[in-house]
């Protein structure tokens, strides 16, 4: 069978079926099939030809391991069955790994106690591809199988050469269904993520559907341009129907800067749809062992400044791969090329999913995917802790300058304040702008440690100009030696720096303010392509300055202002404040106090 052929029986397939309840296996073989089948058996232990059907058995008590490098499973599509006749495992075209030209990140299918599998190419019943289809869910998947999550039956008659399947139709979904659209790559699509998250969303309680605009190593950049082919699927995806999620997951050579312009154009498009963009922080994929931690690492801040800026929810996959791949070397989360995911992978992506989303904890999830309980136990706790702690290893160092040499650092980093203005608003698009989310909270643009590249950038926040004030609570007396701060020009306020002004004050109360030293100002400049003007302001006392709360006040000839960052360069004062007070109690020592 073609490619393009089977793609439309699997479509076929994906349109006629869905899911079908989970029940107690027994339970199912009692009640009459919506489809029952047979069909013969060609071949026995032998790769089949086009048009026939092979049965791999195995009668022990142990797995059976069949590996790719012993038969030519090349555009051939398996279904596995475990000891109960279930359909555990799907998949299609293995390649056996010998010559290096062509390669399977999967190099073996193994084969349940008492189990066994079915091998086919093209030619085969119509109902045997509708049955893979069914078990496929119009699921991405290349040169490898991945877990079933709907139940489908089979059994064989060796002496007959037949094979039986059977299965129930899907239901339709109900009004409370949740729909989801996954956009990404191998890091979503292998192994069956979407699929399990779908699963364990079920054993919860909760009604999802789930739908792939995933492929191959793709960008999210490719997904932001309507001209790439990736583009255009994502925006056939996004009109075929309504969505309430769409997760976003990019590659795993995307930085910061790779991703946050594909941002900038997926999530006005989506929010624009009525669907909440998510973010899926994709695992380390390197295949070097002592490097995950850096890729973690490295992950996690990447979709942290992202989901900081766009106000989005997110899910640390990434995390839970780290905390389960160091504390529990016996689960092994790597696929055979030991750069995809595992099946013990994509089952700990989908609980982490699951609780970052939905607020469920997967611990005690009834849903194992075939795995041994205490691999189960062990990936639901993982998965639950990444959500629940804070990865310490990931967080971002706030900027740090040398002053008359002396080293201070940024303790305005990650610190809140309060704003006088009213927020911009100026439609869809520029929100993105707006420093305010849509249930009213800051989105923290000012203090999360990222100033502007371009001017007219989504780490800017934009407030009306009218009596600007922004002030900023640093949690305790420091002594800081440099405030700094920045107006930008955009599309909001053109032209609008020529006579701006900005004036510091401090406190240690944040009732009663002095002013700081004389602010100085740089000439302005042009950044970006779109040639938007920016100027910083900074004030730099002679002497450090003690205290807790920094004022700025802004002066804006425009109606709109926007600002990328606010800094507070000093160091801890309660070595300070301890020797100034024993100082204190010395002298009232020496006069005769108590």
């Amino acid at each position: 069978m073609t490619g393009r052929k089977r793609f439309i029986a699997l479509a076929l397939a994906a349109l006629i079926f869905a899911c079908t309840p989970h029940v107690p296996a027994r339970a199912e073989e009692e009640t009459p099939m919506d489809v029952e089948f047979t069909l013969n058996v060609s071949r026995w232990e032998k790769v089949p030809k086009s048009g026939e059907i092979s049965l791999f058995e195995n009668d022990s008590d142990e797995i059976r391991r069949v590996m790719t490098a012993d038969y030519d499973f090349t555009t051939s599509q398996l279904m596995v069955f475990n000891g109960e006749g279930i359909m555990t495992e799907v998949g299609e075209n293995l390649y056996g790994n010998k010559d290096g030209t062509y390669g399977s990140p999967q190099t073996e299918v193994d084969i349940p106690p008492h189990g066994f599998m079915i091998v086919y190419r093209g030619g085969v019943s119509v109902k045997l591809l509708l049955a893979f289809g069914f078990a496929f869910e119009g699921a991405m998947l290349y040169n490898s199988t991945m877990t079933v999550v709907r139940r489908i039956y089979g059994s064989y008659d060796k002496e007959a050469g037949t094979v039986t399947i059977k299965y129930n139709k899907q239901q339709p979904e109900s009004e409370n269904c949740k729909s989801f659209l996954f956009v990404g790559n191998s890091t979503t699509y292998f192994n069956g993520i979407p699929l399990k998250f779908r699963a364990m969303c079920a054993a919860a309680g909760i009604e999802v559907s789930v739908t792939y605009c995933t492929f191959g190593s793709a960008y999210l950049y490719e997904f932001a341009d309507e001209n790439h082919e990736r583009g255009k699927a994502l925006r056939k995806a996004l009109a075929a129907r309504k969505y309430d999620y769409v997760v976003l997951q990019d590659a795993g050579g995307a930085n910061f800067e790779d991703s946050r312009p594909a941002m900038d154009v997926l999530v006005p498009l989506i929010c624009e749809t009525g669907a909440e963009p998510l973010l899926y922080m994709r695992y380390s994929s390197t295949s070097d062992d002592s490097a995950r931690t850096a890729g973690a690492v490295r992950h996690y801040q990447n979709y942290i400044r992202l989901a900081k800026l766009y106000g989005l929810r997110w899910s640390p996959v990434a995390v839970a791969f780290e905390y389960c791949r160091t504390g529990h070397r016996e689960i092994n989360l790597y696929a055979a090329d030991n750069s995809h995911h595992s099946k013990e992978g994509s089952y700990l992506a989908a609980a982490t999913l699951m609780y970052s989303f939905f607020g469920v904890s997967p611990v005690g999830n009834s849903y194992t995917a075939y795995m041994p309980q205490e691999t189960v136990d062990v990936l639901q706790a993982e998965a639950a802790r990444a959500v629940e702690t804070d990865f310490t290893a990931g967080r971002i160092a706030p900027a740090e300058v040398t002053i008359k040499g002396k080293k201070y650092v940024n303790e305005a980093y990650e610190k809140p304040y309060t704003v006088t203005s009213a927020p911009y608003s100026r439609g869809k698009v520029f929100e993105l702008f707006s420093d305010i989310r849509a249930d009213g909270s800051y989105a923290g643009k000012f203090t999360d440690g990222m100033k502007t590249a371009t001017g007219d950038d989504v780490m800017c926040g934009v407030y009306k100009s009218e009596d600007l004030t922004v002030t900023v609570d640093l949690g305790k007396l420091y002594l800081l030696a440099r405030v700094s701060t920045d107006i930008v020009g955009g599309p909001w306020a053109p032209g609008s720096l020529r006579d701006a002004e900005v004036t510091f004050e401090y406190s240690a109360d944040g009732v009663h303010f002095r002013p700081a030293s004389e602010t100085v100002r740089t000439s302005v400049v042009k950044v970006g392509s779109s040639g938007s003007d920016l100027r910083t302001f900074r004030a730099e006392p002679e002497l450090p300055e003690a205290a807790r709360y920094v004022r700025a006040t802004y002066s804006v000839q425009s109606e709109y202002c926007g600002i990328s960052e606010i800094e507070a360069f000093g160091t801890d004062a309660d070595p300070l404040l301890t020797a100034a007070s024993g100082a204190a109690a010395a002298a009232k020592k020496a006069l005769g106090g108590k």
